[in-house]
């Protein structure tokens, strides 16, 4: 299945691959098949929790935020120079993908990789403590990895 929205095409099956302007871009975003059948009564995220923190992060926008080794291997098959798992990313868009995809984040790539930028989800990139929201960020975070592994297991 296919589904298209502002320009960018977001691929559903095993895994969710975004790209930007039909141009692939690589973000890959781990899902697993029995999300999609997760039924209404057992929701991943919390609407109000996650509305909450897309508007406060729309506010704080850039944030920054290192990759996960996952995220990192990806950056790498683009540009081998430039996969520093330590580099801060800018981010500089965030969307939410539904419950199936949680909140994605705009990861800006730098002009080593031709000014590209990948989508990934949050649960993927490490915000620092210095920023002003990382603690609601990590409290997303560990809710959603936490239900994600909840609905594995039941599948």
């Amino acid at each position: 299945m296919t589904l298209q929205a502002r320009g960018v095409k977001i691929l559903s099956g095993r895994s969710i691959v975004a790209s930007m302007l039909g141009t692939a871009i690589g973000g890959i975003l781990a899902m697993h098949d029995s999300l999609a059948k997760t039924p209404k009564g057992n929701m991943i995220d919390n609407p109000d929790q996650v509305e909450r923190l897309i508007a406060r992060l729309r506010q704080s926008l850039p944030l920054f935020a290192t990759v996960t080794p996952e995220v990192a291997a990806i950056i790498r098959e683009r540009s081998p120079t430039t996969a520093d798992p330590q580099r801060r990313y800018p981010i500089t868009r965030v969307d939410y993908a539904g419950d199936e995809g949680g909140i994605v984040c705009k990861v800006e790539l730098g002009p080593e990789v031709g000014d590209g930028a990948l989508f990934a989800s949050i649960t993927h990139l490490r915000f620092g403590h210095a920023e002003p929201i990382a603690r609601q960020i990590a409290g997303y975070q560990k809710h959603r990895v936490k239900r994600l592994r909840r609905v594995g297991q039941r599948s």
